[in-house]
């Protein structure tokens, strides 16, 4: 034998023929012996099973109808005997249902006992055994790359027996191929870890869907590992699950990694909810802090303005002038510590609007005018010819920054000049750069230290804290709030030879400005000098809420001021104040959010809900109420116009702020 048939097609091998005609049998055997394969012949099907079992790997050829059994009673036997071999069916007759069963059985092929019989079996037979061939080669090259891959492979023939494991599988245990397959898992490992196992292969077995599992096992070493292990059953032609092919990953890191990350997570969270907390916390002290300083401030500074209107001498009014500058600059390092806070927890927002930056400049120049001109220093506005006027800034942020730089150079200049400067570049149409600069001749920075200015509370000489003043949170507020509009703050400065602070911001300009509302064209600074009184038809009932009894005698001699002949009712807390609503029907009201007993936002609440009550729930404009609060954060203003407030405004009480206000919401009174 060589081999192949002899067309050489295919490699050719073992063949049992089973006919019940002994002359057709013959023929059969010396066809296809001449043509290579090595043949032997039975004529019943139990002799053809014994011979079967007798040379595993030949192929069958079979005669449909045997004396003692059918050619699918044979098939079946053997594979009940575990012998099931590659064959094809031979009958008399072209019988098409018949062909179907047997293909559906497993048959290779189908073959009518014609005159075209003896000359088809060769090359059938040689198409089969090329097919086994490739088979043998692709199972081959399988088991090579399975026993050559990390995944853990194997298969089950039963709910607790190994068939065939690979390498990898194997090792895992601390075994090797052949002590593993085929074995059951009973008399390998201990039967909690058998039982823990049959349960998810018996349900594959029983409903004949894949499965993806997780398992503990023991490893070779004794460890817990963690196994994906993804169970496919391999389907008999009646639908039965034949095997069970598992395949394993280890995970146990992976899930171990997972762990440690859901537990930081779970720890971030906390950490979060801590951060949030705090956050609120500090939320809550600014506010309380900015109240408990600013409602003092508020007295001291209102009645120093009413002060200065009464007839005074000049020492008076030199005295008067030292405790108001001094009132203002503590009031400036309130603002800041509240300010950096503010930026620090990132609650600080900007609010662009079109403005004049030239008068920006202008008013920043004049916030520190006195204290240049008390030292006799020449204070100088320089702006390059050509430069657009209106441009959408912050304008309040803006003086903000220019105010602080401005009055730095002016603390830290002995003699010569202070220059504030602006230089701009055209982008493309309708957008500018803008590049401001303080200049001044003052005592000069080390270049060793420029970067150290930018931290909070850091002076560049401990001895000038001492000598100027401050708490050091001006330059690093001003660099917070230009990196808010995408710009930075630089420094040109050396001992004795003064500095230069300067940044650029981007924006869209314009040399004419867009129209206004009366309020926005004020909206940027207050004006000068004291308000005039506002025009009434009637005299206006005003109900005071206030605490602080210094604040309530403040704020009502302003509104006296401002609404002569008015009516001002005055209440120490929150319960008085319902009760004067109720009585005395006022038309405004201002609430101080802080109070004993009731607070503000509580008794307006009480408020809103007896004008509800009084108007049968229909919608209706109720009295005024404004807030009146040393809380200067945007989120108590935003909390109070969205809690029944219609207006808020901030300790220190300004007389023109408390005017609009008035003039605004007294409809019906003022004119």
């Amino acid at each position: 034998m060589n081999g192949r048939t002899e067309h050489g097609e295919a490699p050719a091998g073992n063949v049992l023929v089973v006919e019940d005609n002994e002359d057709l049998r013959s023929l059969i055997v010396g066809r296809l012996r001449r043509a290579g394969y090595d043949v032997q012949d039975a004529s019943l099907g139990r002799e053809a099973a014994e011979k079967a079992f007798e040379r595993p790997g030949a192929a069958l050829l079979i005669d449909h109808n045997l004396p003692d059994m059918s050619g699918q009673e044979l098939i079946a036997l053997l594979k009940e005997r575990g012998g099931a071999a590659p064959f094809i069916i031979m009958t008399g007759q072209g019988d098409e249902q018949l062909a179907v069963r047997m293909m559906k059985l497993g048959a290779f092929d189908y073959l009518v006992k014609n005159s075209e019989l003896l000359d088809k079996l060769p090359e059938t037979l040689g198409r089969l055994f090329g097919e086994l061939e490739t088979e043998r080669r692709i199972l081959e090259d399988r088991s090579i790359l399975l026993d050559n891959i990390r995944t853990q492979v194997w298969y089950l023939t039963d709910e607790h027996t190994y068939g065939a494991v690979n390498k990898a599988h194997a090792a895992f245990h601390g075994f090797n191929q052949e002590e593993l397959s085929f074995r059951n898992m009973y008399d390998v490992f201990p039967k909690e870890i058998v039982e823990r196992r049959r349960e998810s292969t018996r349900r594959v077995f029983a409903s004949g869907e894949p499965l993806t599992v997780e398992e503990w096992l023991p490893s070779a070493s004794g460890e817990q590992r963690l196994l994906s292990i993804y169970k496919s059953p391999k389907l008999r032609g009646d639908g039965g699950v034949e095997y069970v092919v598992c395949s394993a990953e280890d995970i146990t890191e992976r899930k171990r990694a997972e762990d440690a990350l859901r537990a930081a997570k779970e720890n971030a969270e906390w950490l979060g909810r801590q951060a949030e907390a705090a956050s609120k916390a500090k939320t809550a002290f600014l506010a309380n802090t900015s109240h408990e300083l600013r409602t003092p401030l508020n007295g001291a500074i209102g009645f120093l303005e009413l002060l200065a209107d009464t007839p005074l001498d000049d020492l008076q009014r030199e005295y008067l002038g030292y405790i108001r500058t001094s009132a203002y600059t503590l009031l400036e390092v309130i603002s800041e510590v509240l300010d950096i806070s503010k930026i620090e927890s990132d609650r600080f927002d900007l609010e662009y609007v079109q403005s004049d930056v030239f008068e920006v400049m202008r008013k920043a120049v004049d916030a520190v005018r006195g204290n240049a001109l008390q030292k006799d220093l020449r204070l100088g506005l320089r702006i390059e010819e050509g430069t657009p006027r209106y441009a959408v800034v912050d304008p309040l942020r803006l003086k903000q920054v220019l105010v602080n730089l401005l009055g730095n150079a002016v603390k830290f200049t002995e003699k010569g000049f202070v220059e504030l400067a602006l230089q701009f570049a055209s982008l493309e149409a309708g957008r500018c750069v803008y590049t401001f600069s303080v200049r001044d001749t003052g005592i000069g920075i080390d270049p060793k230290v420029h970067h150290k200015l930018f931290e909070p509370f850091y002076q560049a000489d401990a001895s000038n804290t001492r000598k100027y003043g401050g708490v050091g949170l001006g330059i690093t507020i001003c660099e917070a709030l230009l990196q808010k509009m995408d710009s930075r703050l630089q420094l040109e400065s050396a001992p004795g030879q003064g500095s230069r602070f300067f940044f650029s911001l981007c924006a869209r300009c314009d040399a004419e400005p867009e129209e206004k509302t009366d309020e926005e064209r004020t909206s940027l600074l207050p004006p000068s000098g004291a308000p005039l009184p506002l025009r009434t038809g009637r005299p206006a009932v005003v109900l005071i809420a206030e605490d602080q009894r210094l604040n309530r005698r403040l704020l009502r001699i302003l509104i006296s001021k401002l609404v002569p002949g008015s009516r001002i009712l005055e209440a120490s807390d929150g319960e008085e104040a319902v009760r004067y609503f109720k009585s005395e029907a006022p038309d405004i009201i201002f609430v101080d959010l802080q109070m004993p007993l009731k607070d503000g936002c509580e008794a307006v609440a009480e408020i809103r809900a007896l004008e509800r009550t009084s108007s049968g729930g229909a919608a209706k404009a109720g009295i005024p109420i404004i807030a009146v609060t040393a809380d200067v954060q945007k989120e108590t203003r935003t909390f109070c116009l969205k809690n029944g407030m219609d207006d808020f405004i901030t300790k220190p009480v300004d007389a023109w702020s408390l005017r609009r206000v008035l003039q605004r919401r007294l409809e019906g009174v003022v004119f």
